[in-house]
């Protein structure tokens, strides 16, 4: 799985979850479910962020249909 974003470390412990676009997705940083901010149509990418932990990361839709 690739993340945009700084410092990610996946949890050990963390279930797997079915990621999808458009939605939002757990934390990588903390596996906290997350908020999605924006979803770019044209480029296709989703901005998402962590309402526990802050941390904000990007994915794109062809790399959670990969996951």
């Amino acid at each position: 799985m690739k993340w945009h974003s700084e410092g990610h470390e996946e949890p050990a412990d963390a279930p797997v979850v079915k990621q999808e676009f458009g939605r939002a997705n757990p934390c990588p940083n903390c596996g906290s479910p997350g908020f999605l901010d924006h979803v770019d149509i044209i480029d296709r990418i989703q901005y998402e962020h962590c309402p526990e932990c802050g941390h904000k990361w990007s994915q794109t839709e062809d790399e959670l249909t990969q996951v």
